[in-house]
């Protein structure tokens, strides 16, 4: 059994947290639980006096992020690969943009999980609105809907993107207005009833 994010519940009752994990650690249970939670949980655990039971029932295990570069190969992987499963050509505006996938990692900041949610959602939307590409239009809205209240600042915005992209790589070889006006001039209409604000 795995208990994701853990962390959250160091808000409540510490006695009840503890008794809460104790009762899935109780010997003959049939079962391995991985507890998953940040460095808040691991002190929780294993540096109060009142936890040594629970302690000496789980095995400290850190796991450490990805290298910058690792994840943002994986991204850019993931992100051909999806895609091209799904039936859906990258459009100009995720194409030509050199810093696409560290735009994915900067705005997820840094979560490699929610990265792959983030290009994994903006491909059901594509799919949803029978698009044949994909298109920064998809991820800016994904992220407006699923990740600003985790990160204010959206990544995706279309003249922030056209701007910075222009200024890194110069004007050759760089994004153009019409990258980006092409993909929201023609956006395509959403089918009825699926939930996603246009």
């Amino acid at each position: 059994m795995i208990l994701d994010e853990v962390h959250n519940l160091l808000g409540y009752d510490n006695r009840a947290v503890n008794l809460f994990l104790k009762t899935f650690l109780q010997d003959g249970g049939g079962f391995c639980l991985i507890v998953i939670g940040t460095e808040v949980l691991r002190k929780f655990i294993y540096e109060r006096e009142e936890n040594q039971e629970l302690a000496g029932r789980l095995l400290d295990l850190s796991l450490k992020r990805f290298p910058h570069d690792t994840s943002l190969a994986l991204i850019n992987s993931a992100l051909d690969g999806l895609s091209t499963e799904a039936g859906l050509r990258l459009a100009p505006s995720i194409r030509r943009d050199p810093y696409f996938a560290e735009r994915i990692l900067e705005g997820c900041r840094g979560s490699y999980g929610r990265s792959m949610r983030l290009i994994s959602t903006s491909i059901v939307l594509a799919l949803e609105e029978g698009a044949s590409a994909l298109d920064i239009e998809d991820f800016r809205r994904v992220f407006d809907l699923d990740l600003l209240y985790f990160n204010p600042e959206n990544p995706f915005l279309l003249s922030d993107w056209a701007t910075r992209a222009t200024a890194a790589v110069g004007d050759a070889g760089g994004l153009s207005d019409s990258d980006f006006g092409a993909a929201s001039k023609t956006r395509r209409r959403r089918k009825a009833g699926k939930g996603v604000p246009a």
